[in-house]
């Protein structure tokens, strides 16, 4: 009998190079797979409920739960701009009251806090949102917006500011927005392995994958090739973690995040 891995994954383009291979059944592993694409704040839920044997959280989720295992050599991060994470505002960014934070989301919401107290020196009230678009800002100055929706908000004539460019101002780091983390219950390594040659085979596939993203997203085919070998990156090295470090401690000191702690990396 074959083993199953129950694998947790957002439902975003940044994602897709990490777990094709296996969606396409063309990775070939002692596993069944069986694949939940969810938001990052429903992925959370599932792996705290066992429901996930593995999943790809939010990078800020190791850092309230100690019991996540983080393995080390993949994530989804940026070391400049990211173009799909992003603060759409109204007026002067240092005078926003009231900030929309994307009910999806979970890194990018801690994220735009503390650029903006890092930048701005301000600390606007927090307002949870669904599906964010224009009329966001009829009753809110600024709103934080994740994932693949937020390619046609950049259509539109909204003010915006790039997360990941703006962090890597203040503070010269990549940041790092999903890592793979196991389950406290499953204990086979073996899945490290696999999830690292589907990513590597993933990463291959992207120049044949890109013109039908193209086509069926009816997105421009020159600013998908820029998002994924210009904006989006996926590897978990040392300057990566040092990111994550760095948003820990200043999340931290904005009480948006616990304490912080040395985090643990699982190698398999």
């Amino acid at each position: 009998m074959q083993a199953v891995a129950r694998i947790g994954t957002v439902p975003y383009l940044n994602a897709m190079p990490l777990t094709l291979p296996i969606e396409k059944k063309i990775l070939h592993s002692k596993y069944t797979f069986l694949i939940t694409k969810a938001p990052p704040s429903r992925l959370v839920r599932l792996i705290n409920t066992a429901s996930l044997d593995v999943a790809l959280l939010s990078a800020v989720e190791p850092m309230k739960e100690k019991r996540h295992r983080i393995i080390s050599g993949m994530c989804i991060c940026s070391n400049g701009p990211a173009l799909s994470v992003q603060i759409f505002h109204k007026g002067d960014l240092s005078k926003i009251k009231r900030l929309g934070l994307d009910m999806e989301s979970k890194t990018s919401n801690i994220l735009g806090q503390i650029v903006l107290h890092e930048r701005y020196g301000i600390r606007p009230e927090t307002v949870p949102v669904r599906d964010p678009n224009e009329k966001t800002l009829d009753e809110l100055d600024a709103f934080v917006s994740i994932g693949d929706k937020t390619f046609n908000l950049l259509q539109t004539d909204m003010e915006h500011i790039d997360l990941g460019e703006a962090w890597k101002e203040i503070t010269g780091l990549p940041v790092v927005f999903a890592v793979w983390v196991m389950a406290p219950h499953f204990k086979d390594r073996d899945i490290i392995e696999v999830l690292r040659r589907s990513t590597s085979q993933g990463l291959q596939m992207l120049d044949e994958i890109i013109p039908r993203i193209s086509r069926t997203r009816d997105l421009p085919m020159d600013m998908l090739t820029n998002y994924f070998h210009k904006n989006i990156f996926y590897n978990l090295g040392t300057e990566e973690k040092k990111g994550i470090a760095k948003m820990f401690e200043l999340g931290s000191a904005l009480d948006i995040l616990p304490p912080p702690r040395k985090l643990e990396y699982f190698f398999g």
